[in-house]
């Protein structure tokens, strides 16, 4: 998200989300160490990480955009957090210095722009993890918000080729790639919808 006025408009989604991922939580409790947030924009749920006294890592391929923002909060200063411009599936060169479960969210359907995410996931996740994979519900209401969105985003940055808001993820169809053993569950509402996976064995 560039600007507060994007922001303001994807509220609804994104308070349904932080919902969900608090609920996940509690659904599959765990002793977790780090939090990892993939399209983390300006430090996405690292308030989350610091309450819950977690290591953050932040992931975004836009994250030069973000830098002035995570430096004015001293995020950096706070639990050691770190941040990267890179693939998911390079992060194992980085996970190593993490230790113990983690937590990994994709938020605000940022796993939609990920080819080959069950394939990439099963390259850097571990016993006892938890992924939280967010996406856009198929009701009227998400329809209506995520055009609202888009439209917006694309006058914003007046791309050659825009956004389009009629993507959808199919969460079904990544748990059935997934190589790993896992428990799942999913949770929708009228903007959002949320695939827990915990990780049981990845060998």
């Amino acid at each position: 998200m560039y600007s507060y006025e994007a922001i303001k408009i994807a509220r609804p989604f994104l308070d349904s989300e932080e919902k969900k991922i608090l609920k996940a939580m509690k659904v599959f409790p765990q002793n977790y160490k780090t939090l990892i947030c993939v399209g983390c924009g300006p430090a996405a749920y690292f308030n989350l990480a610091l309450n819950k006294k977690l290591k953050y890592v932040g992931i975004d391929p836009w994250i030069t955009l973000f830098k002035h923002m995570i430096r004015a909060l001293y995020i950096n200063k706070k639990l050691g957090a770190v941040f990267f411009k890179r693939k998911i599936d390079r992060l194992n060169e980085v996970l190593n210095k993490f230790q113990g479960p983690k937590i990994f969210i994709f938020t605000f359907n940022i796993a939609n722009y990920i080819p080959d995410l069950a394939e990439k996931l099963s390259k850097i996740v571990d016993k006892n993890d938890l992924i939280i994979i967010s996406t856009w519900s198929k009701t009227k209401s998400a329809l209506n918000l995520r055009k609202e969105y888009f439209t917006y985003l694309n006058k914003l940055i007046n791309m050659n080729r825009p956004f389009d808001y009629s993507l959808k993820l199919n969460l079904n169809k990544i748990t059935k790639e997934l190589n790993f053993q896992f428990k799942k569950k999913i949770i929708k509402d009228k903007y959002n919808t949320c695939l827990f996976i915990k990780v049981l064995e990845n060998e």
